[in-house]
């Protein structure tokens, strides 16, 4: 009996997840809906571990391969040494603590962007 009340239980409680929110038209729904929307939007690729490919003028036509510096989020201060920070710092020619302070406020995956851009910052071999 035990049992059955349990599994009784369960199946109500799945289709209320399942069904309910779709019915709902609330803050919470329309927060998550627009998340789930942006999330699709953005894309983080490292490599597609495909080739480059070029038209016979050498211009790429599968879009453009930089370098750049791509962070995750980690526990607070979890980055490395403060020298390695600094010299990190250095290269990408931002103090240490407007690095620091970058790394802290991440909450996903992102590129180093210069002020006021929106695309990742290219890296160069210096």
């Amino acid at each position: 009996m035990a049992a059955l009340l349990a599994a009784a239980g369960l199946i109500g409680r799945l289709a209320w997840l399942q069904w309910l929110p779709a019915m709902t038209s609330g803050a919470s729904v329309d927060h998550w809906h627009s998340a789930s929307i942006q999330q699709r939007e953005q894309q983080v690729v490292l490599s597609s571990g495909r080739g480059h490919f070029t038209d016979r003028h050498g211009v790429p036509i599968t879009g453009e391969m930089i370098q750049a510096l791509a962070a995750f989020p980690v526990r607070y201060g979890a980055w490395g040494e403060p020298d390695e920070l600094d010299r990190l710092a250095a290269a990408l020619d931002v103090r240490s603590e407007e690095l620091k302070q970058w790394l802290a406020g991440l909450r996903e995956a992102s590129f180093w962007q210069a002020p006021g851009e929106r695309e990742p910052l290219a890296l160069t071999a210096r």
